[in-house]
């Protein structure tokens, strides 16, 4: 079986054709790409070798690509309930990384991401500031929230994903999981491929030694990660 620099591999076949002399053949097969060695008729039956290319082995490089996580223009945002049933939103910015994708070899994706803790944002100066004490986040000494995926797994639809990472907060680690779905794809005006993303997760606090004010602050958090990233 012959190497290709592209990634090919090939199988040959030969048929036997009757044709009136001075004619030309050439092979074609339906569903499959072919490369065939066409000739001109001189005898009644002539020999005629056909190449197929074995396309579900055609590996295009393209499929690997890589896309740093704009960190003007993506962010995570959170929910947490607390007294009287009510819900609290925040939001947290300056959010950096870096994320392979491979579509043949999901296995071979990796998501490496990280934001700024002090960036926390409720719209409440008073309770953002006791988020970012040593109490809760404590930002002077753990200024960045870090997340490293794991294993990277195709979800229930086609443009789903599943990402199971450690996270660390806090400096304490925890394994989770993000359900990420593909939102779109496009090229921006000056030609840069842009792709979209949004990661639903629920997170413990306690989990992540987070234990101040039990019933006062709820204690599980829902997140939605909303990520734009340019393809490097």
């Amino acid at each position: 079986m012959p190497w290709s620099p592209h990634g090919y591999s090939y199988q040959q076949s030969y048929f036997l054709l009757r044709a009136l002399p001075g004619d030309w053949v050439a092979a074609v097969a339906d569903g499959v790409n072919t490369t065939a060695q066409g000739r001109g008729i001189k005898h009644r039956v002539v020999k005629v070798k056909v190449v197929q290319a074995n396309t579900e082995q055609s590996v295009d490089a393209k499929k690997r690509s890589v896309w740093r996580i704009d960190r003007s223009t993506s962010s995570v945002k959170f929910s947490v309930k607390k007294l009287l049933f009510i819900t609290v939103n925040g939001l947290l910015s300056d959010l950096d990384g870096l994320i392979v994708f491979d579509e043949n070899v999901l296995s071979q994706s990796s998501v490496n991401a990280s934001m700024s803790a002090a960036t926390v944002d409720t719209s409440n100066k008073q309770r953002d500031a006791h988020l970012r004490s040593p109490a809760f986040l404590d930002t002077t000494n753990y200024p960045r929230i870090q997340f490293q995926s794991t294993k990277i797994g195709r979800g229930t639809d086609r443009d789903m994903l599943v990402v199971k990472g450690v996270l660390t907060i806090k400096g304490s680690s925890q394994q989770v999981q993000l359900i990420v779905t593909e939102v779109d794809r496009s090229k921006s005006p000056d030609g840069q491929e842009v792709i979209y993303y949004v990661a639903e997760t629920e997170l413990d606090r306690y989990a992540f030694g987070i234990k101040q004010w039990p019933g006062v602050i709820g204690r599980k958090l829902k997140v939605v990660i909303d990520v734009q990233a340019n393809r490097e």
